[in-house]
């Protein structure tokens, strides 16, 4: 779900922990600030995190995929899963 953006978002001067990790500062006080703010604050938060989404995913789209598991018993001999052929689970059918 995308929210709309506030007017106030962003015509606000950026609030400093903002500005920061809109900077790559990814520091612990910057983090526990992100989770802690509320309101217009939060809002210049959602504000960045549309656009890092925007820039990771012009298309807006997003491909998932994922395996179907009917057994854990695998003839592949890959490091990509712990089913893999030669891991000492135990396996079922």
């Amino acid at each position: 779900m995308i929210l709309p953006i506030s007017p106030a978002a962003t015509a606000a001067a950026p609030v400093p922990f903002v500005a920061a990790l809109r900077a790559g500062d990814y520091s612990r006080q910057n983090l526990r600030q992100a989770l802690q703010c509320r309101g217009e604050t939060q809002q210049q938060l959602f504000a960045l995190a549309r656009e890092r989404r925007r820039a990771a995913f012009p298309r807006e789209q997003v491909e998932a995929r994922s395996v179907i598991e009917l057994s854990n018993v695998c003839q592949q001999a890959c490091n990509y899963c712990s089913m893999a052929k030669g891991s000492d689970i135990k396996r079922y059918i």
